[in-house]
């Protein structure tokens, strides 16, 4: 006989058999029996599960030879504990229906070839069927619910009479639920060899400690829908199948459901139209915005943070919290300069995070079910991700979730600034075998079906249009809470912006940049030019600041693009025009002198190698240079006399300029058309 462990361990071997021996014992009653496959499952499913073949292969065949005995175990003792659990209950009640759920769970995973055929089908519904009542207690039905993923991936496309009890997994969700609220109380199931017209059996009823988890999760609702979520992805690894591809099969399964039948009731402005492949080039329109109650909010949030868990390349602090240290709009800052590319910081080391748990009672029965190993949580990211990431379709709609999460509002902050990050990590990322395989360079020799890799242009340009819906939003009726939020998260936005333009100055291609500068421009028009008509209002200290950053960032960012992409004549037009009516903004005379100043310095730099830093004294200029002596402000050999200018001349457009490259030429036009048709 094979061994259940490893050679090096021949003494549990041995005791794996004697337990083989016990529960095949017919004088023994089921109880016992039913404790000795327990711990034959305890003993040799850690090690068998998922480390060596041979070890799956002897579990797997040790439960065929003899499936019929162990499900006959199992049943005889659920019906002798359903019988208890009528007259009373307690905790070792408890505790056997625990023990009988984790049996049943075990014949799911281990035989899923056998439960695929259709075998035990009227039982294994009744059962299930019975622990989804309403009228249970929330435990017992988040463990039916836990069953039926498992029962229903395995059935596949043979489980078209279940898609009712799949889309009433979660109350009042679902569009296309059944019209009763309490669908689980009223179904009506069959049993083998007859169909009862009896409503669901009660089996575990609600207890008071209960109250403290619909307090902490908000209500019942969001706590089976987190359920229902952490199962969705975490239950397919578990499955014991012969081909290792049924796992990845099974996992599809259960995504393609979710998305069919919760995902766009979730979601009411949920778009097909989100292409990462063909991103868009229209901005988004401004959205008008009024608080009122939306009970499905925080399943948006749920979802949203589940892709965010699955998506992001590096872990968050456990509060949340960014890594970064926020200094956007510093006026000290040095990592955000007109002179020049800068170099790219290294981003920091991910902390270890460990995977999202439902929080349960201290009352409630731990689950008992296989036990994980270590490699669990890194097994379900990458099996998460490789569906996500398989075909376009689902790439999509990753990136369609993340734009609905920059439709909420304001309130949801914290899911907001996640994905924001989520971005920022791949953004950050130089190495492109670290990345999805969606951001990585596309492959032209590919099929369309078959190529997902869209580029880190593509999605930049999408992540630019979608982060837009931020600024574009009215509130109806006004609220200063609000809007210090939304200011906020803006600040967060555009640190995303400067971000891009600090490290991807040079390779974002010319319509990346245009998709960037025309944003900036929409959202400095919708937020900083105010109806005349309308009197002037004084600025509350979060939005100075925005307005503050946002000029800054717009300018300098008009500044950058003509060093590496030539910006179309309309583009100039409108800055120039968004720029005029700014002339009233403290912050954009401001940002003006410190953009003239600094612009100063690099054309003097570039044209005439002179360092405005380092100019001679007054008291020296008066003396003359003295033979032998040389200006530190003039590199040898120049001759000094072609850079003798003043401004008038250099507004007029008077001045002769030596051979440019064409990066400082753009810069001195640029700097031209600035100074003139603006400042007065």
């Amino acid at each position: 006989m094979a061994k259940v462990v490893s050679k090096k361990d021949p003494k549990k071997a041995l005791d794996s058999s004697k337990l083989v021996q016990k529960w095949k014992d017919h004088k023994k009653d089921s109880g016992a029996r039913l404790r000795y496959i327990r711990q034959f499952i305890s003993m040799g499913m850690e090690e068998m599960l998922y480390y060596e073949n041979s070890d799956r292969v002897y579990i797997k065949r040790t439960f065929e030879e003899s499936y019929s005995e162990i499900f006959y175990i199992f049943y005889d003792c659920f019906y002798a504990i359903e019988s208890k659990l009528k007259e009373k209950m307690n905790k070792n009640i408890r505790e056997e229906l625990d023990n009988v759920l984790s049996l049943f769970e075990a014949i799911l995973c281990i035989l899923p070839e056998k439960i695929q055929s259709g075998w035990q089908k009227n039982c294994i519904y009744r059962i299930i069927v019975t622990m989804l009542s309403e009228m249970n207690s929330i435990q017992i039905r988040e463990r039916g619910m836990r069953l039926f993923l498992i029962w229903y991936q395995i059935l596949g496309h043979r489980a078209e009479k279940l898609e009712e009890i799949f889309r009433n997994l979660v109350p009042n969700v679902s569009s296309m639920q059944d019209q009763e609220s309490m669908y689980f109380s009223s179904i009506k199931f069959g049993l083998p060899g007859k169909v009862s017209t009896e409503s669901n059996v009660l089996l575990v009823a609600p207890h008071t400690d209960e109250r403290k988890i619909t307090e902490r999760k908000g209500d019942e609702r969001k706590y089976l829908f987190e359920a229902l979520l952490g199962q969705i992805s975490s239950l397919s690894i578990l499955i014991l199948w012969l081909d290792p591809r049924d796992i990845i099969r099974g996992f599809e399964f259960l995504f393609r459901k979710f998305d069919h039948y919760y995902l766009r009731s979730l979601f009411p402005e949920f778009s097909s139209d989100t292409d990462l492949f063909n991103p868009p080039s229209a901005l988004p329109a401004v959205r008008r915005f009024s608080m009122r109650d939306d009970d499905m909010q925080s399943l948006r949030e749920a979802f949203i943070e589940w892709l965010v868990y699955f998506n992001d390349l590096q872990p968050s602090r456990p509060d949340g919290d960014d890594h970064r240290t926020d200094t956007i709009g510093s006026r000290n800052s040095d990592d955000w300069q007109i002179s020049g590319p800068a170099t790219p910081v290294p981003s920091p080391s991910p902390s270890p995070r460990s995977p999202p748990t439902l929080e349960t009672d201290e009352s409630m029965p731990v689950h008992s079910g296989p036990p994980l190993p270590p490699e669990t949580p890194s097994m379900i990211v990458q099996l998460v991700r490789k569906v996500l990431y398989s075909n376009r379709e689902n790439v999509n709609l990753v990136h369609e979730g993340f734009r609905q999460a920059f439709l909420l509002p304001p309130t949801c902050s914290r899911v907001i600034e996640r994905v924001m990050r989520v971005y920022e990590h791949w953004f950050e990322k130089q190495n492109e075998s670290n990345l999805p395989e969606f951001l990585k360079s596309p492959d032209e020799g590919a099929h369309p079906s078959r190529n997902v890799r869209a580029g880190m242009q593509n999605c930049i340009r999408l992540y630019v249009s979608h982060s837009a819906h931020l600024f574009l939003l009215e509130f109806v009726p006004p609220s200063q809470s609000l809007c210090t939020q939304q200011f906020e998260l803006c600040r967060k936005a555009i640190r995303t912006y400067r971000m891009i333009v600090k490290h991807g100055y040079s390779k974002m291609e010319k319509t990346t940049w245009e998709q960037l500068l025309q944003v900036l421009l929409r959202v400095t028009e919708f937020l900083l030019i105010r109806d005349p008509s309308k009197p002037r209002l004084e600025l509350t200290e979060p939005e100075h600041k925005l307005h503050e950053v946002l000029i800054e960032t717009l300018v300098i960012t008009f500044m950058r693009a003509p060093q590496y992409v030539a910006i179309p004549d309309g583009m100039w037009s409108n800055f120039l025009s968004v720029m005029a009516q700014l002339t009233d903004r403290e912050e954009a005379i401001c940002q003006w002198i410190k953009t003239l100043q600094i612009l100063t310095k690099l054309l003097a730099n570039y044209v005439y190698k002179v360092d405005l830093d380092n100019l001679p004294q007054e008291g020296d200029r008066r003396l003359g240079p003295r033979k032998g002596t040389r200006n530190p402000a003039f590199p040898p050999n120049r001759d000094t006399r072609s850079v003798s200018f003043d401004l008038c001349s250099f507004q007029s457009g008077t001045l002769v300029l030596p051979s440019l490259s064409p990066s400082a030429c753009l810069m001195h036009l640029s700097f031209r058309c600035l100074h003139c048709s603006v400042l007065p």
